[in-house]
């Protein structure tokens, strides 16, 4: 599997979990005071984990890029299609 999918993948999973947080009364509150239950809990650390997950691939993704990619990615973020 290549990066750019293992990235589709896990985004879509926390696309999907962030979906099954229960919710909070508004959409303008902090994570903290939206965890109360161990559900949310469990959940937003799940997403926690996949995001530094997606975090790290996107880090390897960039050092597999030439220098001309990643000067342009500093200047205006490409789509994450590029990498194949």
């Amino acid at each position: 599997m290549t990066i750019e999918e293992q990235i589709r993948v896990l985004t879509e999973e926390v696309t999907t979990l962030a979906s099954r947080l229960k919710p909070s009364g508004t959409e303008y509150i902090t994570n903290e005071i939206r965890a109360k239950t161990k559900l949310n809990l469990d959940t937003l650390a799940a997403i926690d984990v996949i995001n530094g997950r997606i975090a790290e691939l996107k880090l390897e993704a960039t050092e597999e890029m030439t220098v001309s990619e990643q000067m342009q990615e500093e200047l205006e973020p490409l789509p994450i299609n590029i990498f194949k």
